[in-house]
């Protein structure tokens, strides 16, 4: 049997989308073709895709995805189709669809915060039903700064009048000094305008109870 058994192919309504959703330089088309065996074919307006049934629907799912955030105006990243591929082997691509649909709050430059992944949609959703939330899970993966987030967004809207810092137990020196600077570049990154309040908070904790051992 033919090892490319199936094709399909998938029109695009510019030139520019091709582009979009392959990444500069085939960025995204390299990425893509290192995950799934299949071929992938552009010209002009198609993409052709050939390869066992499996793998072409899988495909088909993940561009189908991908079309309709770069129609919508969604700039992809790296991480979004790596993160799409994962969910397309499933054939659960279509859930990033509901990620982007909405906002939590957007930077004081304006541009909008959004959750990246599905964990991280029931991470704030969880926050905005409960009172009290344990985030756990490994580093980097926007535990802390979606936290800090919905925590500004509250202030923001009313909700909260104001927003309590705590740390671990540190001993003064350069293990406060720089854990310290940590939170106050996080919170300008973030609150932008609303960083006077922080910084008013962030000078109170400067100052920490005298260390002790017990």
């Amino acid at each position: 049997m033919s090892e490319h058994n199936h094709s399909i192919q998938i029109s695009l309504q510019s030139a520019g989308e091709g582009l979009s959703i392959f990444g500069p330089q085939d960025t995204f088309l390299k990425l893509i073709e290192a995950e799934i065996p299949a071929k992938i074919d552009s010209r002009e307006a198609e993409i052709t895709i050939r390869g066992n049934d499996h793998d072409v629907q899988v495909l088909q799912q993940l561009f189908d995805v991908l079309l309709q955030l770069v129609r919508k105006g969604y700039i992809l990243t790296e991480r979004d189709v790596l993160y799409a591929i994962d969910l397309a082997k499933d054939f659960r691509a279509d859930q990033l669809l509901d990620l982007y649909k909405g906002e939590i709050t957007t930077t004081f430059r304006g541009k909008p915060i959004r959750v990246k992944t599905i964990g991280q949609k029931h991470y704030v959703t969880t926050i905005k039903k409960r009172d009290i939330v344990f985030g756990i899970g490994p580093a980097g993966t926007g535990k802390t700064y979606l936290a800090v987030v919905l925590a500004v967004a509250a202030l923001k809207e009313g909700s909260v009048k104001k927003i309590v810092l705590t740390r671990q137990p540190l001993r003064q020196g350069k293990a406060l000094a720089s854990y310290l600077e940590i939170c106050k570049r996080r919170l300008i990154l973030i609150c932008g305008h609303y960083t006077m309040p922080f910084m008013m908070l962030w000078v109170q904790i400067k100052q920490p109870s005298p260390w002790r051992e017990d």
